[in-house]
């Protein structure tokens, strides 16, 4: 592995640091420590693409820290954001191998990266590998239904409030000392809005109208305090899927 940084330094600083969402890895030191030896740390820049056309080439391996975005263009070439793809969550290839689409970094992000063939010949030998591929793999699949709902949200303010009530499933959230919560979603006004077909300009006007009515109060760094969840969850009429 390369750099100055273990894989276990970068888990633990991101999670003291709030960046760490539930994600489903559950690979234990031992199997962490065979990645290292054989795979490459990588940094990657907000914006720049891992793959591009439906050809990952060598992207397998582990996502340490950031947010990868699965993306594919439009007929009209609008950018639709399928997925997200979190901290801990394996990438194996499945799902990503098709024409148009491509990974791409949200947000600085670091990534440990395995050449395809020996990631396959470590997922038939390593079963704690095959369990976290597994999981993310199952993870990913309910986040896209999950946000295929928001997307079905009858109206903007609807479809943005159905998008802040299941991030709390799988982003990172604080309780607020008089209920509700405090949720980290470092995404640009622009991702949510390809992530929920809207325009920037939609987007920001169901933010401001959601912190009018009290519902969101915005913060720095992506931060923002949901004192009411429930409420907010009429609002998205979507189905309860806490489950």
């Amino acid at each position: 592995m390369t750099g100055g940084a273990t894989i276990h330094d970068i888990l633990r600083n991101a999670s003291h640091g709030g960046q760490l969402p539930r994600a489903p890895s559950s690979l234990d030191a031992q199997t962490l420590q065979t990645l290292a030896g054989v795979g490459t740390l990588r940094g990657i820049e907000a914006e720049q693409r891992l793959f591009d056309d439906g050809d990952p080439s060598d992207v397998c391996g582990l996502v340490l820290a950031g947010l990868l975005r699965h993306q594919r263009g439009g007929a009209d070439g609008q950018r639709q954001i399928l997925n997200l793809i979190l901290p801990g969550e394996v990438i194996d290839g499945h799902g990503l191998l098709r024409r148009g689409h491509a990974l791409e970094a949200a947000t600085p992000a670091q990534f440990l990266a395995v050449p395809r063939r020996l990631f396959d010949w470590l997922l038939r030998d390593l079963p704690k590998l095959q369990l976290a591929a597994a999981r993310s793999r199952h993870a990913q699949r309910d986040r896209v239904r999950r946000l295929a709902w928001a997307i079905l949200a009858p109206d903007p303010r609807a479809r943005v409030c159905a998008l802040l009530d299941l991030a709390s499933l799988w982003a990172p959230c604080e309780p607020l000392r008089l209920g509700g919560h405090v949720l980290t979603l470092r995404l640009a006004v622009s991702d949510i809005g390809d992530i929920l077909a809207l325009s920037p300009a939609a987007v920001d006007r169901a933010f401001h109208g959601l912190e009018l009515e009290g519902l969101i109060l915005r913060e720095a760094a992506g931060r923002i305090s949901i004192p009411r969840p429930l409420a907010l969850r009429s609002e998205a009429a979507t189905p309860d899927m806490t489950t």
